[in-house]
């Protein structure tokens, strides 16, 4: 083999030529952010989600259950598909549905999730808030599911407030590559279209209603 040839030598040239060359990837925080660490991430939150459209709701830890079950009472869903990855808030969860006389719909035995659009609401957890702009972040995972909260035309979730983060520049620095979902899904609002004459048209695609549960522990 000619000196020079080899594939460790080609791929020892190429590397070199065909690395971007280092950048600052400083954030210039006061050109940046609109949401400091030090606001109340709380009340900005609530506003923000408020002002899409969505219905946010504070309760206590303890009262949770209590809560989502007089939630349900008033939304008076006959049937609901759970996508929820912590075992203890799942069977809290199918608690208050049984107060509320909600039945759970096991919609995994079937392909897809043709099966959620026969349900009246879906119920998720939620990976983080973003207090700026009042969106809500769903990962997938095991018991999850990526329809839960895409088609049923209630979509009702349950965000901690330890899980409020400022801005997406927080979510970014704090979530790993390792920690990527192979699904993430950002929730700003109900669903809407203008498409049609400009005329604005609230669940034609999605939920037409967002309610959610924010837990202060």
């Amino acid at each position: 083999m000619v000196e020079g040839t080899s594939r460790e030598h080609f791929l020892a040239r190429l590397g070199p030529a065909t690395s971007p060359a280092a950048e600052d990837l400083s954030v210039d925080h006061e050109l940046l952010r609109l949401v400091g660490p030090e606001e109340d991430l709380l009340a900005r939150f609530m506003q923000e989600a408020a002002g899409l459209g969505m219905q946010p709701r504070l309760v206590q830890a303890e009262s949770l259950e209590l809560e989502m079950s007089r939630l349900l009472s008033e939304l008076a869903p006959v049937s609901a598909c759970l996508s929820l990855a912590d075992g203890q808030l799942r069977s809290l969860v199918l608690r208050a549905m049984h107060s509320a006389g909600c039945e759970a719909r096991d919609t995994t035995m079937s392909r897809g999730i043709a099966a959620q659009y026969d349900v009246d609401i879906g119920i998720t957890d939620v990976c983080h808030g973003v207090a700026e702009t009042g969106s809500l972040i769903l990962n997938s995972a095991a018991g999850r599911s990526r329809g839960a909260h895409l088609v049923p035309p209630i979509h009702l979730a349950i965000l901690y407030r330890e899980q409020i983060l400022p801005d997406l520049v927080d979510f970014f620095t704090a979530t790993g590559e390792s920690e990527l979902a192979t699904a993430q899904v950002f929730v700003t609002g109900p669903s809407k279209t203008a498409d049609i004459e400009g005329v604005l048209v609230t669940g034609v695609h999605g939920p037409r209603a967002v309610h959610i549960l924010v837990v202060d522990n």
